[in-house]
């Protein structure tokens, strides 16, 4: 099932024996363009804290079975005593480490890879604003260095055509049933003349990282002129055929 990662985000979590918290992001491996985590906020506004859930825990959403509930395979007390992320802290190899121990799974450095667990890193580029200049460029380096992102710090950035910037990224599209990010939305109009399509991410040539923005190998009239995408209509393959002949591409 296709879904809306900025849907999925804000529904309530139901572990197996009750409520346990609300989804709080999504991130994701920009190489392998999957899912490796669900970051998780557990407990109430005085209490709160983030956990991570791996695709291994979770469950494909689906609206007509769950409701606008978010299951996991998971007790509430399995992910309450999971560890917790720090506030706007990078996700390191030790805290990895930790988490993989808890769940007894497989470490990814061991060449069996679980499907929620890469060696990368995720830092807030919100919090680089207050770093002096050598620490801004080194948090940079750090992030292109890494492969996983947060869809919240993703969604919002500039999407740079070949010839000029065109609009901005407004959703990502995943199979839950895979948990692989498939196509990401643009809103490509102004306020006067707002227009939304789709694209595919292993259409995405690069991320810019400085300047908040990702760069595809198209011309911006290529875009502009795209099938329109309609969030409010299930995708389905006559849309993505139609979609594919314009472009000449295959799926």
């Amino acid at each position: 099932m296709l879904r809306s990662i900025d849907k999925l985000e804000g529904k309530k979590i139901s572990a197996t024996d009750g409520k346990i918290g609300k989804v709080k992001d999504i991130l994701f491996d920009d190489k392998e363009w999957t899912v490796r985590y669900m970051v998780a906020e557990t407990g109430g506004w005085l209490s709160s804290r983030k956990v991570l859930i791996s695709p291994n825990h979770l469950v494909s959403p689906d609206p007509s079975v769950y409701g606008d509930d978010f299951p996991v395979t998971l007790t509430r007390d399995q992910v309450e005593k999971s560890p917790p992320l720090g506030s706007d802290e990078p996700i390191s190899r030790r805290f990895e480490e930790e988490f993989i121990k808890y769940y007894g799974f497989s470490p990814y450095w061991s060449g069996q890879v679980m499907v929620g667990v890469a060696p990368s890193v995720h830092i807030n580029l919100g919090a680089t604003e207050a770093m002096q200049p050598g620490q801004y460029h080194r948090a940079l380096e750090e992030i292109e260095s890494s492969h996983l992102r947060s869809s919240q710090e993703v969604i919002g950035y500039k999407v740079s055509a070949k010839d000029e910037s065109i609009g901005k990224i407004e959703d990502f599209i995943v199979d839950t049933e895979s948990w692989k990010l498939r196509c990401f939305v643009v809103d490509t109009g102004g306020w006067s003349d707002r227009r939304k399509v789709m694209l595919y991410v292993d259409w995405i040539e690069s991320f810019d990282w400085a300047t908040c923005s990702v760069v595809v190998n198209l011309t911006a009239d290529q875009i502009r002129l795209s099938p329109t995408f309609h969030p409010e209509v299930p995708i389905n393959r006559d849309y993505e055929n139609e979609l594919c002949d314009y472009y000449g591409r295959t799926l």
